[in-house]
């Protein structure tokens, strides 16, 4: 008889008793869709972070200056093997469009890609490599300086601050070192872009 006596209380109550199921309804449903995201599969998209800086500055008289300035193809006699007149320990110029070396996790899925995290190997988050040789992908320089990084998952990986794949040639000024067992790396201290 309480619905004879206060049947607004009770349509009030009946009215809020459905938007909580509603509201349960979307949170399950948004849930669900979290975690049957592998059973639909996910899609690679842009990551905002995989963009080339645009203020990186322009190699000029005051920036990125050197009196010689090399290529990757320069450095290498062979595949892995660095020519034995390569300037090691010297401070040198180099040259040419750098490659983000981006490395994600392996875990499989039936999908183009599996949300696998991704990084770079230590001191080697962008390659130049070798343009000219049939062995490219066995001739390249790391490039370490603190500002460069991947990272992401495979579905949005980034380089940074140059992009995975820049549209521009860089100089990189630096030293050349080689550490036992080790690809070549060139410490960076200055980088800029080539117009």
């Amino acid at each position: 008889m309480a619905f004879l006596r206060e049947p607004s209380r009770f349509l009030l109550t009946r009215a809020t008793v459905r938007r909580r199921r509603h509201a349960r309804s979307i949170l399950l449903a948004s849930l669900l869709l979290d975690a049957c995201g592998p059973l639909f599969g996910y899609e690679i998209e842009d990551n905002p972070r995989d963009v080339e800086d645009p203020g990186v500055p322009v190699v000029s008289a005051t920036s990125c200056t050197a009196d010689t300035v090399l290529t990757a193809d320069e450095l290498f006699a062979g595949p892995y093997e660095l020519d034995p007149a390569a300037p090691l320990g010297e401070r040198i110029a180099l040259e040419g469009r750098p490659r983000g070396n981006a490395m994600c996790t392996q875990r499989g899925c039936e999908f183009e890609c599996c949300r696998n995290s991704c990084g770079y190997p230590i001191g080697c988050a962008y390659i130049l490599p070798s343009v000219h040789s049939e062995l490219a992908s066995y001739e390249y320089v790391c490039l370490d300086h603190s500002s460069f990084e991947c990272g992401g998952n495979d579905c949005s990986p980034y380089c940074a601050p140059l992009s995975k794949h820049p549209s521009h040639d860089y100089r990189f000024l630096g030293t050349l070192v080689r550490e036992s067992g080790m690809l070549p790396t060139l410490r960076v201290r200055e980088y800029c872009r080539v117009e």
